[in-house]
């Protein structure tokens, strides 16, 4: 069948969904910059400070924090520098390896991390105008996107359900909790998968091709 004139005229539709992604990053960027300058904080330190508020019992090592931003390591490290000088964060060597650093926020480090946290809230508003249904939908294909992104090598690796140990997907008949975490032993479904899991642990690669292609088959692993 010939092509219309709409079809013709219009991009392929993968083209308009990155243009679409891509408005969101813009929206975002224009956002985080605007409050960092309000805040007197640059973006990066106000990620840093965030992505500790996620690991408050834990902390964090120089490492984990270039992996999880994509920064170099004296990058992290010059920017930690700046936030240990003003208070808000705290540094100390491990127990297990003296060579290597932990970060921990300071009480004042917590509180301005809660500030930061929340940049993003027109987002969320925007999130919350969907109904259930389509916010489960999205979270779904948005995993199945970060996946893909990372498996290129693009962006740091998340600590997502569908890379964990302990996932196990489409082992329950129940269309609405399909899947099991065997560290809780709990049953879920999409709308609670997570995408940064404080106990995520990694599986083998070859247990997570198995899971991956049970998840985005829905079908449980062979």
């Amino acid at each position: 069948m010939e092509k219309n004139l709409l079809e013709k005229t219009t991009d392929p539709l993968p083209h308009r969904l990155a243009s679409a992604l891509s408005k969101v990053s813009v929206s975002l960027k224009r956002r985080l910059w605007r409050d960092a300058a309000h805040r007197r904080i640059s973006p990066l330190q106000a990620q840093i400070l965030a992505f500790l508020r996620q690991r408050s019992t834990h902390g964090a090592t120089v490492s984990d924090i270039t992996n999880m931003l994509g920064v170099t390591m004296p990058t992290a490290s010059d920017v930690i520098a700046v936030l240990v000088k003003r208070g808000l964060l705290r540094k100390f060597r491990t127990e297990a390896d003296g060579r290597v650093f932990t970060v921990l926020l300071t009480t004042r480090g917590r509180r301005r991390a809660e500030q930061v946290q929340g940049w993003p809230d027109f987002l969320l508003w925007a999130a919350e105008l969907l109904p259930v249904e389509e916010q489960e939908s999205l979270l779904r294909t948005l995993v199945k996107l970060i996946k893909s992104i990372q498996d290129r090598g693009e962006i740091p690796v998340a600590r997502m359900c569908v890379t964990c140990t302990h996932f196990r997907p489409y082992v329950n008949q129940d269309s609405e909790r399909p899947y099991h975490c065997a560290l809780v032993n709990a049953d879920f479904g999409d709308r609670l998968i997570r995408i940064d899991c404080n106990e995520h642990e990694a599986a083998s690669p070859e247990q997570q091709e198995r899971q991956w292609q049970a998840f985005i088959n829905r079908t449980p692993i062979a």
